[in-house]
C-alpha cells in the first residue's frame, strides 16, 4: 500500500488537472509578465515529459499534443496526458486544449477547465466545481532538470483533498509539478520538451 501511494496521488494529481526539494527564486519585481498562451504554447507533435528527480525507470507524466481540429472559429488541440511506471502506460487521459480569449482551457470528459486566465498576478483566483485555481507566484526562477526557467509563474489547484502547483515557464510550458495527495508528497519536473 505505501507504494501504491505515490502512484494514487499521481493519478489523482493528473485527473485534478484534467477537471479542474527544487530550486525556486523569488518573485522579483522586474518581471515580464506573458500572455496566457505564452505559458502553454500549443502545436500538433509539442510534447512535455517530467519526472521525478534522481529516479531511473520511476514515474514520469507525459503530455503530447497528437492535433489540431477547429470547432466554429476556435481552434482546438487533442492531447494525451500518459502517466508512465518506467516505460509502461499506465494511463492514457485524452484531453482538448485551447487558447481562448485572455485563458487556456482544458476539455475532458464533458467538463471544461480553465487553467489559466488573465490578470496572471498573484493572488488571481478563480473556480469551477469543486476546483479552485490560483495563481499564487509570478517572475519564479525554477531549476529543473530540463535546465533553469525565468519568467515562470506557479498556478495551485485543490479538490477532493488534493493540492497541485504547476509551474509554468513561457514559450516552454509546465516545467515543474508539485503535488500533495493526504499527506503524500512529490514533485515532478521537466525532463525534456520540444516539437516532433
Amino acid at each position: 500500500m505505501r507504494r501504491m501511494k505515490p502512484v494514487l496521488a499521481m493519478m489523482v494529481c493528473i485527473m485534478g488537472l484534467s477537471f479542474g526539494g527544487c530550486l525556486f527564486g523569488s518573485d522579483d519585481d522586474a518581471r515580464t509578465i506573458h500572455e496566457p498562451a505564452e505559458y502553454l504554447p500549443l502545436e500538433v507533435g509539442r510534447f512535455w515529459r517530467l519526472s521525478m528527480p534522481g529516479i531511473t525507470g520511476g514515474y514520469s507524466v507525459r503530455w503530447v499534443v497528437t492535433d489540431k481540429f477547429t470547432e466554429g472559429s476556435q481552434d482546438w488541440y487533442e492531447a494525451t496526458i500518459l502517466i508512465m511506471a518506467g516505460d509502461i502506460v499506465a494511463i492514457s487521459l485524452p484531453v482538448e486544449l485551447a487558447h481562448i480569449g485572455d485563458s487556456v482551457v482544458m476539455w475532458q470528459d464533458g467538463a471544461l477547465l480553465t487553467l489559466m486566465k488573465k490578470p496572471i498576478e498573484k493572488g488571481a483566483e478563480w473556480g469551477e466545481g469543486d476546483t479552485e485555481v490560483e495563481i499564487t507566484g509570478t517572475g519564479i526562477t525554477v531549476n529543473a532538470q530540463a535546465g533553469t526557467f525565468k519568467d515562470v509563474i506557479s498556478v495551485a489547484s485543490s479538490m477532493a483533498g488534493t493540492q497541485q502547483t504547476y509551474w509554468f515557464a513561457p514559450g516552454v510550458g509546465p516545467v515543474k509539478v508539485g503535488i500533495d495527495y493526504e499527506g503524500a508528497q512529490f514533485q515532478l519536473d521537466l525532463e525534456e520538451t520540444g516539437v516532433n
